[in-house]
């Protein structure tokens, strides 16, 4: 996928294989998919890393 088609996914309308990949970083390399997932599934999320206390 396009960076800019991946703005603001909706999980469940992924194509099949796109949501197995999903499944298999979150077994395998879950850091990886939480980087996919705050970066293209909920980018106005502030993630933790960027808050400064």
């Amino acid at each position: 996928m396009k960076n800019k088609e991946m703005k603001n996914i909706d999980i469940k309308k992924m194509p099949e294989n796109d949501r197995r990949l999903l499944a298999y970083l979150k077994r395998t390399n879950y850091d990886k998919y939480i980087e996919f997932l705050s970066k293209y599934v909920f980018p106005n999320t502030p993630s933790t890393d960027q808050k400064k206390i």
